[in-house]
């Protein structure tokens, strides 16, 4: 299967694809091709459990790109989830958070993330945390990416099979402007 986007140099985009199913010896590969050829190929391994493929790629120039996905044998038919999120700069669709207002969310589907804004000044610091719903289940990822590039300042992630359900992290600002948080199922698979 091919998706065809189309970007500009410099932006930043996280490319998510996951199996949905599946057994243990099929894999799943994607391709990126721009403007002038193959920029990268990235494939599921999941004879060591991984399920998923997450990569975040600046575009090296303006026009269209396509993802490649297949089938690593190209022998077996596969159910899988794709995703693109731009994160450099902010993409337009991200909610913005105020100070103080809890937001209730959820992750779905398979690959899903949820982008959200807030303007950041310098000098100031910022407390984000994000609790899981349930007990037990998939973890959530928290990412948080400054006003000028797509490269997160902080990460972090629960780990509910060790009874930690939620992520709390400081931000202090390098520099004044729109900071996203992208909120992910920690495998993109569940």
């Amino acid at each position: 299967d091919s998706f065809r986007f189309s970007g500009s140099a410099n932006h930043v985009y996280r490319i998510a694809l996951a199996l949905n199913g599946g057994s243990s010896g099929m894999n799943l590969c994607f391709e990126l091709y721009g403007p002038s050829g193959l920029i990268r190929t990235q494939c599921t391994n999941t004879p060591y459990g991984q399920y998923s493929v997450v990569w975040d790629q600046k575009l090296p120039g303006t026009g269209s790109y396509t993802i490649a996905v297949t089938e690593a044998g190209n022998d077996q038919s596969v159910a899988y989830a794709i995703s693109l999120q731009r994160l450099y700069p902010a993409p337009p669709d991200r909610r913005t958070i105020e100070l103080a207002q809890p937001i209730n969310d959820e992750i779905l589907p398979l690959t899903d993330s949820d982008a959200f804004g807030f303007y950041g000044d310098i000098g100031s610091t910022y407390r984000l945390t994000a609790t899981m719903a349930f007990v037990t289940g998939p973890n959530i990822c928290v990412y948080v990416f400054g006003p000028d590039s797509g490269t997160a300042v902080k990460a972090a992630c629960t780990n509910s099979p060790y009874g930690v359900r939620s992520v709390t992290m400081d931000i202090t600002p390098a520099r004044n402007g729109t900071h996203l948080i992208l909120i992910t199922e920690g495998s993109y698979r569940n």
